[in-house]
């Protein structure tokens, strides 16, 4: 049988063994520790690359539609304020035409009362020429008539 020495030192020996142990352990956990920290680092690092570069598609893809959405916007804008010019311009001509159409009409009423105005003239001066003949044809009657009535008496 062991006697108490014995123990002692199978208890030294054990716990000498254990001291080893552990600190073989801690080793190798801090090893294992660092090695499981570096592939979860990469495995983040590969992770935080592929959401970048989703992210980066899909602004990409959603900024080509803004922008096609956009151009198609432009072009619908752009339609409708050409559609508006022209009819804005189509009913300015219209009134133009009008307008003119009414001032052709005042026009052609002055031209006429001018032309009027023109024959009354006319007539009016060649019935005072009338006139004028009229009156030196009986001056010149008066005058044969007195000279006859002269030779008479």
């Amino acid at each position: 049988m062991l006697d108490r020495n014995d123990l002692d030192a199978i208890r030294g020996i054990v716990k000498e063994s254990e001291n080893t142990m552990v600190g073989k352990m801690e080793g190798m956990i801090e090893d294992s520790e660092e090695r499981v920290l570096g592939k979860v680092e990469g495995m983040i690092s590969e992770s935080e690359e592929k959401v970048i570069g989703m992210i980066n598609e899909s602004e990409e893809r959603v900024l080509g539609k803004v922008e096609g959405m956009i151009e198609d916007s432009e072009e619908r804008v752009l339609g409708k304020v050409e559609e508006m010019i022209t009819e804005s311009e189509n009913v300015v001509l219209g009134e133009l035409d009008r307008v003119q159409e009414k001032t052709n009409e005042k026009f052609d009423k002055i031209q006429k009362s001018l032309n009027e105005l023109n024959q009354y003239y006319r007539i009016d001066r060649l019935e005072t020429a009338n006139a004028e003949l009229l009156f030196e044809r009986i001056q010149n009657l008066e005058k044969r008539m007195v000279s006859l009535e002269n030779k008479i008496a």
